[in-house]
């Protein structure tokens, strides 16, 4: 169902946001904000829903619960962290904060298939 219905609309977003927010008829700056922001937050979403998210789960379901338990509460306190990095020493805006939202989501993919592969896991 993710591939029928998701990724359409994720991809839809990516693409026709400017078009969609505009007809939303909300005030200019919100627009000028949100066709920046929601394609770049719906690239973070794509990549931890499509890959990243997908092989967590399938890891689960093979018994691997506890060891995505850790590597799940690992990353989101690393995650925490760089966005309060990025919010309070680097003064990110909206849309740079999206943009760690993707590198996080990239480097948690990558680092899940990577260890999987390494134990023999996949």
């Amino acid at each position: 169902t993710y591939l029928l219905l998701a990724a359409p609309v994720y991809i839809t977003l990516i693409f026709f946001i400017d078009e969609i927010i505009v007809g939303l008829r909300l005030g200019d700056e919100v627009v000028a904000i949100a066709v920046l922001y929601t394609p770049v937050l719906t690239l973070s979403h794509l990549i931890e829903d499509s890959f990243a998210g997908n092989l967590s789960s399938l890891l689960r379901c093979s018994g691997k619960y506890v060891e995505m338990a850790i590597i799940d509460s690992i990353f989101n306190v690393l995650h925490l962290l760089l966005i309060a990095v990025a919010v309070t020493r680097l003064e990110f805006d909206l849309v740079g904060i999206a943009w760690v939202e993707v590198l996080s989501s990239v480097v948690y993919g990558v680092f899940i298939y990577v260890y999987s592969a390494a134990k023999g896991w996949l």
